[in-house]
């Protein structure tokens, strides 16, 4: 089995058991934080597990969401037939590191059936037919049913607890933590009720109408498109779908249908936007949050929300702050998992994670950040020849912060004008702006975005499908904007 959105808790194991399911799997992040101490590499999960409850044992199989991402978020960027050789690659590299564990290994990929093919070459149709035939042909791979695999091999380790939580950042958020989601449960919560004390006070009448409107009602979908994490032009109609299915249920039992059920969850609480900076401020260059006023006045973005039907099971980043002074532009990159671990972590056939700041204006350069280091490099990017511009200080501890000056993006920017034989789709500088003193001056604009990659692969871009788009403070900066 594989629960709705990989959600499974310690509760549901009595129910599967004694339904009879002999298996259930969820993501390999619920496996590290059920286990007593997180392990420092990855080899952990390509075991079995058991787990006993009522003095009856089921078995538990956790998903590779490093190899399933690469399948569902980045390999259709890629040639397919390179795409193909990395995935084997990793999977050979799983099987050489994991020899000495006991039993064989089951590396277990999962992802949504449909919705990654439309952003593949041809469906993905070459993609599939090349790696069906290498790993039908790869002496140290066979492709199992998880069924027959847990029949031909009785070795298991145990597992004495489950974390509760599914297979997006190892909790239920996406479906309960906005109040949408809570007003969606407590309509449907409501609801059930009403048809189990109808059902109770009429057990010879036939309810089985009513029944599967709450099954639909009860799937985990409508609640994805209640909050602010996604968008879709077509949140009012999933929302009136909803809760008409509710009312169904009432109609079914001749109940009036309750007036709150014709009152629209989605939009009662307003999307969340990217908050702009509210005022030029100077924080501390240390990897520390050193006050709470120190970042306050800065820009804000929540990380991990793709929009749309998609979301990687656990995004690096949790979320990143921007402002400037006069002089400098700042950022803070607040990560999911603890910059300690995250730098040296040991990630079985992965390459070390690196963060760098992509901007599309100034055009063609980017600032890689060396975490180890404590340094930032500045580089230019033309006709495949690198440039290094400039050093910028980098510190990570609890957090990621950073310092760049204005003037190397406008050096970075005069560079590119006087060696660039084309004019760039994206101008660096708006005109107009007036000064203090009356004249009129360019303005540096500047377009960025977070990116993170692991062995040279685009893993994150935040923000997701955009930009940010931050103006070097004029004198008039000031008067325009202010805060008390």
């Amino acid at each position: 089995l594989w629960p709705a959105e990989g959600s499974v808790s310690e509760e549901i194991v009595p129910l599967l058991i004694n339904q009879g399911i002999k298996w259930f799997a969820t993501d390999e992040e619920i496996l590290f934080r059920s286990l007593k101490e997180r392990p420092k590499t990855r080899l952990p999960l390509y075991s079995i597990y058991q787990i006993e409850k009522e003095s009856k044992t089921i078995d538990l199989v956790f998903r590779d969401h490093i190899l399933s991402d690469l399948i569902g978020f980045v390999y259709h960027r890629w040639d397919y037939k390179e795409a193909v050789k990395d995935f084997i690659r990793r999977i050979e590299n799983i099987n050489e590191q994991t020899k000495h564990l006991p039993g064989e290994r089951l590396v277990t990929i999962i992802l949504d059936g449909e919705n990654c093919w439309e952003f593949y070459p041809n469906d993905g149709e070459q993609f599939l037919a090349e790696l069906y035939d290498a790993l039908s042909k790869n002496p140290q791979i066979e492709t199992v049913r998880i069924g027959e695999y847990l029949e031909k091999n009785t070795y298991r380790e145990k597992l004495n607890t489950l974390w509760p939580g599914s297979w997006i950042n190892a909790n239920f958020n996406i479906w309960s933590a906005h109040p949408e989601d809570r007003l969606g449960w407590e309509y449907l919560a409501k609801t059930r009720q009403a048809l189990t004390d109808y059902h109770n006070e009429n057990p010879q009448t036939d309810t089985h109408l009513a029944w599967e409107s709450i099954y639909i009602a009860e799937g985990s979908d409508w609640f994805w498109w209640y909050g602010d994490e996604f968008v879709s032009f077509q949140e009012e109609i999933f929302d009136n779908l909803f809760r008409k299915h509710l009312m169904n249920v009432y109609e079914s039992i001749n109940e009036k249908i309750p007036e709150w059920l014709h009152l629209a969850i989605k939009g009662r609480e307003k999307r969340k936007p990217l908050v702009e900076p509210v005022d030029l401020f100077t924080p501390t260059i240390d990897g520390k949050v050193t006050s709470y006023f120190e970042w306050r006045s800065a820009g804000f973005y929540q990380a991990g929300y793709a929009g749309g039907t998609m979301h990687q099971a656990e995004s690096i980043l949790q979320s990143f702050y921007y402002g400037f002074d006069w002089e400098n532009l700042y950022l803070r990159l607040d990560t999911q998992i603890p910059l300690n671990q995250l730098i040296s972590e040991e990630i079985i056939g992965e390459e070390r994670i690196f963060f760098k700041i992509v901007f599309l204006q100034p055009a063609n350069c980017e600032a890689r950040l060396n975490l180890e280091k404590k340094q930032g490099e500045l580089i230019c990017i033309k006709e495949e020849t690198t440039f290094s511009l400039a050093t910028f200080p980098v510190v990570a501890d609890k957090v990621i912060e950073l310092s760049l000056p204005f003037r190397i993006l406008e050096t970075n920017e005069m560079q590119l004008l006087l060696h660039s034989s084309q004019t760039t789709q994206h101008q660096a500088y708006s005109t107009g702006v007036a000064t203090k003193s009356g004249q009129t001056a360019n303005q540096l604009l500047i377009e960025f975005a977070v990116v993170i990659e692991r062995g040279g692969i685009e893993i994150e871009r935040w923000p997701y499908l955009g930009s940010v788009i931050v103006k070097k403070p004029s004198q008039e900066y000031l008067l325009q904007t202010w805060t008390v």
